[in-house]
């Protein structure tokens, strides 16, 4: 194959990225030992921790960035992030060789050059700066802000108790004003004036909630009334609350 081919460009790109791809999983495991090897708070530890950070960044690029806008599970996640770093960086070296290949010199220079291994340095220091670049664009949602700040699933099931409290709260204010008997059942409209909310407090925060008011004496509970799916938000994982789930005050 001539040095000066087009083909030969793209397969040089794609050597040098694949020499990259080596030398950040190397840098991935000398980190990892040093985390793993050092003793808890050592400068060591955090050193390696900084050093495999770094290397997986660069090896993701922008790939976390986009896997966590797709409402996949967790699992699904880290078998599309390795499945796609591979293709990632052969589609990045193919298209530096070829931009390497537009900007060649013409004639018996340029095959010198090749042959002296310039142009290979060339199209691995532009496929550095690139790999860099994109690093940085896709770090905010990347590996090291990533699965450790996950947001937790309870949250809505949170938001439902303090409803549940609220609720539990105007009914015994309620009771207290008007002196109701403790098997008294109030309704929803007789309990809206004493929530500050009552829309929220007996919709929210998903649909498909009913709320169960029970007589004073006995506190309230939530039930789920079909299934309820949410989505990937980010890092934070979707997740399935099933028809029938109830919800009650600790």
């Amino acid at each position: 194959m001539k040095t000066d081919s087009y083909w030969w460009f793209v397969r040089c790109g794609i050597q040098q990225a694949t020499w990259i791809v080596v030398a950040l999983l190397l840098l991935v495991g000398i980190g990892w030992l040093g985390v793993t090897n050092s003793a808890t708070g050592h400068w060591w530890s955090y050193l390696g921790w900084l050093v495999s950070a770094f290397a997986i960044s660069l090896l993701s690029g922008p790939l976390p960035s986009i896997l966590v806008c797709f409402d996949i599970s967790d699992r699904q996640l880290y078998v599309f992030w390795a499945a796609l770093v591979i293709p990632y960086w052969a589609v990045l070296g193919a298209t530096f060789g070829h931009v390497s290949w537009k900007r060649r010199a013409v004639g018996t220079d340029a095959e010198s050059a090749c042959a002296s291994g310039k142009k290979l340095r060339q199209v691995r220091w532009k496929i550095e700066v690139a790999a860099l670049l994109l690093a940085v664009l896709g770090f905010p949602q990347g590996p090291v802000s990533g699965p450790a700040y996950i947001s937790s699933p309870k949250q809505p099931r949170i938001a439902i108790i303090n409803n549940l409290q609220q609720i539990d709260a105007a009914k015994q204010q309620m009771a207290l004003e008007k002196k109701l008997s403790p098997d008294y059942a109030p309704t929803e409209v007789e309990l809206a004036e004493y929530l500050r909310n009552a829309t929220n407090s007996f919709r929210q925060p998903i649909s498909h909630i009913r709320y169960v008011l029970n007589p004073i004496k006995e506190p309230p509970y939530a039930v789920l009334d079909s299934d309820w799916r949410f989505r990937r938000r980010g890092w934070r994982q979707g997740y399935t609350i099933t028809n029938g789930t109830e919800f009650r005050l600790p």
